[in-house]
């Protein structure tokens, strides 16, 4: 299963369509898709406008890979599962966020392996088109998120 997770707080419609469009040209099975209902409707999935806590941790652990926003509890949950993420960030330009922390996130996180950042539909069917999509499970990932999840936490 994938699991698109665009955030609780605004509704994110580009990354909405690059995955209708995704859906359009690729058999990539059942989806899952949380966030909140913006201009854009989708034609091939569902949007749940939100997800318990704990039913988004049962999505977390059954998904093979997440498409999603560089929250960075988006990042640390991928990193703590060891799942492959695919990430658009939110842009100040597009009205999409306040600010443009999102692209500071990614620039931060986005060498790693298993963080796929796209920018388009395009660039999101190429990446499901790669032989090998890698996981970001290793060791020291982990380590790191948990040690930034607890950072995180202390605010």
């Amino acid at each position: 299963m994938i699991f698109l997770t665009t955030g609780t707080q605004l509704p994110f419609d580009r990354i909405v369509q690059a995955v209708d469009t995704l859906l359009e040209v690729c058999d990539i099975g059942p989806i899952l898709a949380q966030g909140l209902p913006g201009a854009y409707c989708p034609k091939n999935f569902v949007l749940t406008p939100r997800l318990q806590r704990s039913e988004f941790e049962s999505t977390m652990d059954r998904s093979k890979i997440v498409i999603g926003h560089a929250g960075i509890g988006t990042i640390i949950a991928c990193m703590e599962r060891g799942r492959p993420f695919f990430c658009m960030p939110r842009e100040m330009r597009y009205r999409e966020h306040r600010n443009d922390h999102q692209l500071a996130t990614l620039e931060k996180f986005g060498s790693r392996d298993g963080i796929y950042s796209f920018k388009n539909s395009e660039q999101l069917v190429d990446l499901f088109n790669i032989s090998e999509i890698k996981s970001m499970n290793n060791d020291e990932s982990i380590e790191r998120s948990m040690h930034l999840s607890k950072w995180v936490e202390s605010f």
